[in-house]
């Protein structure tokens, strides 16, 4: 009697297993049409692919808020960035704060040095979120087409040295040790949820240096190619190295 009574008891969970399985599989069934926009919000993922980098000279108002920059302030040295994305990222990260974060890795002294980014992606995000009275519909992109974004970092070269009491200073690129310059996109919010993050990319210190050495160059040789027209006619100043075309 009591071997058929644990018997059928053993058979009731059984059912009771199977019919718990079932329902968790439907579960799963129904959430992976899901899973997709999920992927692609979740960290790492991989959304964006360096196409060119070198050190550039560009007006302050490039870099800053109209507010915060001075009129006539003066232009800044910066890296800038030229990337790729198969996404409109400006749709990408319509709900949430878009920033560019980079970091040195590899520093032997192991402090982190770092440097917020700035361009016209992050402006039109910041733009769109002060606009936005009520939340605007998204904009449909072609998930094929190649969408380019120039971004900017370490402004006067300089990374951001910030210790463990909250006080930071800039100290120069060039003069810190470190294997390479990494950056990602996030995407950020006051609420407590998962944050959209880009794949990282990554510039060599060695390729830093040479872009460096590479800008100083162009900027120590004059360009002689201008005025032209005024050695064809005849017109160009004895000291031009530039030979007259008669």
């Amino acid at each position: 009697m009591v071997a058929g009574y644990l018997g059928s008891l053993g058979v009731g969970e059984q059912t009771v297993n199977r019919s718990n399985a079932a329902k968790f599989l439907a579960l799963v069934i129904a959430f992976l049409p899901g899973c997709t926009g999920l992927i692609t919000r979740m960290p790492g993922y991989h959304l964006i692919d360096l196409a060119a980098v070198r050190i550039e000279t560009v007006p302050s108002r490039d870099l800053f808020r109209e507010s915060t920059a001075a009129p006539n302030a003066p232009p800044r040295t910066v890296l800038r960035f030229d990337v790729t994305s198969n996404h409109d990222l400006v749709d990408f990260f319509h709900d949430w704060i878009l920033q560019l974060r980079c970091n040195l890795e590899g520093v032997p002294n192991g402090r982190p040095y770092s440097s917020f980014g700035y361009g016209a992606l992050l402006k039109e995000n910041e733009r769109q979120k002060s606009a936005r009275s009520v939340s605007a519909p998204k904009t449909p992109s072609n998930a094929d087409a190649a969408h380019v974004y120039t971004l900017y970092a370490f402004v006067d070269l300089k990374a951001v040295d910030e210790d463990s009491v909250g006080w930071s200073s800039h100290v120069a690129l060039e003069t810190l040790q470190f294997d390479h310059i990494s950056c990602y996109l996030i995407g950020v919010t006051k609420a407590p949820v998962l944050f959209p993050k880009s794949n990282a990319f990554s510039v060599t210190r060695q390729h830093f240096i040479e872009l460096l050495q590479q800008s100083r160059l162009t900027e120590a040789t004059p360009n002689h190619s201008v005025n032209t027209d005024a050695h064809r006619r005849g017109f160009a100043p004895w000291w031009s190295p530039v030979t007259l075309v008669r």
